[in-house]
């Protein structure tokens, strides 16, 4: 029984985590696509370096989510399998 309760504490973990690192890219992306942003080029073309610049530092994040989410879900599907043909569930 013990060895559940590692495996749902693992779980807990990562889920934590991953709402940790979702909640941060979503507050990094807020910060980067704020009006005040664009205010800061005169011209359209430094708006359009900003928005490049800004968009290139969120592709960073959106990479780390991504690959995040992408793991739990084979978390997930891992345990699907493993409950099919196991006797014990978890």
């Amino acid at each position: 029984m013990q060895s559940v309760q590692i495996i749902f504490l693992k779980d807990f973990l990562c889920a934590t985590f991953i709402v940790c690192m979702f909640q941060y890219i979503n507050y990094s992306y807020l910060n980067l696509f704020t009006e005040r942003r664009f205010k800061e080029g005169s011209t359209y073309e430094d708006k359009l370096q900003v928005v490049t610049q800004n968009l290139e530092t969120y592709k960073q994040f959106n990479f780390i989510g991504t690959i995040m989410s992408i793991s739990y879900f084979l978390n997930f599907l891992c345990r699907i399998i493993y409950n099919s043909f196991s006797k014990k569930k978890i």
